[in-house]
C-alpha cells in the first residue's frame, strides 16, 4: 500500500495513493484530477449527529461507485474510542457519485466499459475541498483532548503544486503503457496542468468550438486522439457553470457520442 507521507484522515487511517490495477492494454485512457474519499456520518452514542459527510478513508479503487457493503467494511475497520461515538456510512448520494456518473454518462454512451479503460488521476490521492475541510475542522475541535492524530489530508488549494514534472512523466508513462488510442480528459485541469506541458495550446473546454470531438495530438513520441469532456463532478452540481456545460454534454450524448468510436 503506497501512502502519502504521514497524511491521515480523521480517526487515523492513512491517505492511500490509487493507481490502475489492471495493466493490460486498453481502448481509452481517462485522465481526471484527484482521488475521492469514503465519507461517513459521525454520531454520538445517543444518535445525535456530530458531523455529516466526514471523509475517513481513501476510496477502495479509482472512480469508486460507492457500494454500501464495501463502505461498511472500511468504516468498521476504523478504531474509534467509545466515548467519541460511532461512524456509519453516508448514503450513495455522498459516496461514489462521480464513479457512477463516469460509468453512466461517459463510458456507457460511448460503448466502453471499465475493462476497456485505463483510469488515472493527475493527483493519485485524496484532497479536501472546502466543505470537507469544514467537517474536518469540526472533528478536530471535538477531538482536541483525545490521543487521536490530527488529520492532515492535503487541501485542493495545493493541487497546482502537486503535479510537477516528475508526476507528469509518470502520467505519460502510464499513457504509453496503456497503449490506448484515445485520451479522455475530464474538465479543464488535465488540459492546463498536464497536456499544456506537451504542446497543447487549447487548455480550456471553452477553447474548443464544438464539444465532444476527437482531436489528434502528439504526446511524447506517439500520436493519440484527445477527447476533452466535462468532469463527472459537473453532472452533479447545480451552479451556473456546471449546468451550462452539462447541457452541452447531454446534447452530445443524444446526438454524437454513439457514433464517435465506431471507426476506432
Amino acid at each position: 500500500m503506497d501512502t502519502v507521507d504521514q497524511a491521515v484522515f480523521p480517526f487515523g487511517l492513512p491517505v492511500v495513493k490509487l493507481f490502475q490495477t489492471d495493466r493490460t492494454p486498453k481502448k481509452v485512457f481517462i485522465l481526471g484530477v484527484y482521488s475521492g474519499t469514503v465519507q461517513a456520518r459521525w454520531l454520538e452514542r445517543s444518535g445525535k449527529i456530530l458531523a455529516r459527510a466526514l471523509p475517513v478513508a481513501s476510496e477502495p479503487e479509482l472512480y469508486w461507485c460507492g457500494d454500501q457493503e464495501r463502505a461498511e467494511q472500511i468504516i468498521k475497520s476504523i478504531n474509534i474510542p467509545e466515548e467519541l461515538g460511532l461512524l456509519i456510512p453516508e448514503g450513495k448520494e455522498i459516496n461514489g457519485p462521480i464513479g457512477r456518473s463516469l460509468d453512466k454518462l461517459f463510458l456507457e454512451p460511448l460503448g466502453v466499459i471499465r475493462k476497456d479503460s485505463w483510469l488515472c488521476d493527475m493527483i493519485p490521492f485524496s484532497l479536501m475541498n472546502r466543505g470537507q475541510r469544514k467537517a474536518i475542522k469540526r472533528y478536530s475541535r471535538l477531538t482536541a483532548d483525545s490521543s487521536l492524530p490530527l488529520p492532515s489530508v492535503p487541501s485542493t488549494e495545493l493541487k497546482n503544486q502537486l503535479v510537477d514534472s516528475c508526476r507528469r512523466e509518470e502520467i505519460l508513462a502510464e499513457i504509453n503503457e496503456s497503449k490506448a488510442e484515445i485520451l479522455i480528459s475530464l474538465g479543464d485541469l488535465p488540459l492546463k496542468m498536464f497536456l499544456s506541458h506537451h504542446g497543447l495550446e487549447k487548455v480550456r473546454l471553452a477553447d474548443y468550438s464544438i464539444y465532444g470531438r476527437l482531436h489528434p495530438i502528439k504526446l511524447g513520441d506517439r500520436e493519440i486522439q484527445l477527447l476533452p469532456l466535462i468532469h463527472p463532478r459537473d453532472t452533479l452540481r447545480e451552479s451556473g457553470y456546471a449546468t451550462r456545460w452539462f447541457e452541452y454534454h447531454k446534447r452530445w450524448l443524444e446526438k454524437d457520442a454513439k457514433e464517435l468510436f465506431k471507426n476506432i
